[in-house]
């Protein structure tokens, strides 16, 4: 079993590589996505749109955000669970993006993420996200190649990873 210390640089790598995410998104240097997720096995769904290629995200995550004046994803609260080399977690998201002209757009949710212990840290392996609210100007309902985006409302009450972590 790991030692307490070990399970605390776990944590703290899980984070760091939450937060990165926030980060690459925001300055457009989709690259430091290789620090965020696997490379193999990749399982993203977000708005309803499905990745499982690393760069293939890279490349629609750019031509989403690159038309936006700025964009901000706050990661708040994370709780995690972290068994060997498997972790899952469930972290607050804040999100605004802001267009050229107009209102921003903002919503809150969260992220579910399940990792994966790599040779060099964590990285996310699944993700899923939950929107609780959104509010404010319409945002793009559509990747460049015409593929449209679902921003749906749920709740984490509902959620099956959120109602199983820490429960070993």
């Amino acid at each position: 079993m790991p030692s307490r210390h070990d399970q605390g640089l776990d944590r703290i790598d899980l984070r760091a590589r939450v937060d990165l995410y926030g980060f690459a998104i925001d300055t457009l240097r989709f690259d430091l996505l290789d620090l965020v997720f696997v490379d193999q096995d990749l399982d993203l769904v977000i708005g309803g749109q499905t990745w499982t290629d690393r760069e293939k995200l890279k490349v629609d995550y750019l031509a989403y955000h690159r038309d936006f004046f700025a964009t901000q994803h706050v990661m708040t609260n994370m709780v995690c669970d972290i068994d060997g080399d498997t972790a899952q977690a469930v972290t607050y998201a804040n999100w605004l993006l802001q267009g050229r002209d107009g209102p921003p757009w903002r919503g809150q949710g969260w992220y579910e993420d399940t990792f994966r212990r790599e040779a060099d840290g964590w990285r996310i392996q699944r993700r899923r996200s939950g929107l609780l609210w959104d509010d404010g100007a319409q945002v793009p309902a559509a990747l460049d190649d015409g593929t449209e985006l679902a921003l749906t409302r749920n709740t984490l009450h509902a959620s099956p990873l959120a109602a199983a972590l820490l429960r070993r």
